[in-house]
């Protein structure tokens, strides 16, 4: 009996589209089944609070709809006490009042996850996204993270 081995590798599609080998993608995984880390995507630029001279300078580069975005994103992986290590996506998808965040955690084997989302609030997005935590840690994401906390090896980290 010939054994055959398969393996299957998941790869940023813009990679591959950026090396002309597109024809090797057979398959994209979409939001929201599929969920990135937070802010995944965003570039942030950060200045001291009292440089009003290069806040000035940056204030145009902000982008109203990604602030809110990844402000709920983070809020989530924070109120999750998310890190490198830990199973967890979140991306708003939308915009306006009709943006959503979704959200998600597993157990590094993949066999216990929860997922969620709720509307997020333009005024207070890290609020939306604590509140989404927080409604996950009720449907079992914190024994998620305690079962977590309590495994011996988890999977390093791998570089960006």
């Amino acid at each position: 009996m010939k054994m055959t081995n398969i393996v299957l590798a998941i790869l940023a599609a813009a990679g591959l589209i950026r090396l002309e080998v597109e024809q090797r993608i057979t398959m994209f995984l979409e939001p929201p089944d599929w969920l990135p880390a937070a802010g995944q995507g965003a570039i942030a630029i950060q200045a001291r609070s009292d440089d009003d001279r290069m806040r000035g300078l940056l204030g145009p580069l902000d982008h109203g709809p990604t602030s809110i975005a990844t402000r709920a994103e983070r809020a989530f992986l924070a109120a999750l006490e998310g890190g490198c290590q830990v199973p967890i996506g979140a991306l708003a998808i939308g915009a306006g009042s009709d943006r959503v965040l979704h959200g998600f955690i597993s157990n590094v084997k993949g066999t216990q996850a929860v997922r969620g989302q709720i509307a997020v609030d333009p005024a207070d997005p890290a609020l939306s996204g604590v509140r989404l935590a927080n409604e996950l840690r009720h449907r079992g994401a914190t024994e998620i993270l305690d079962g977590l906390r309590r495994a011996e090896h988890l999977p390093s980290p791998q570089p960006e």
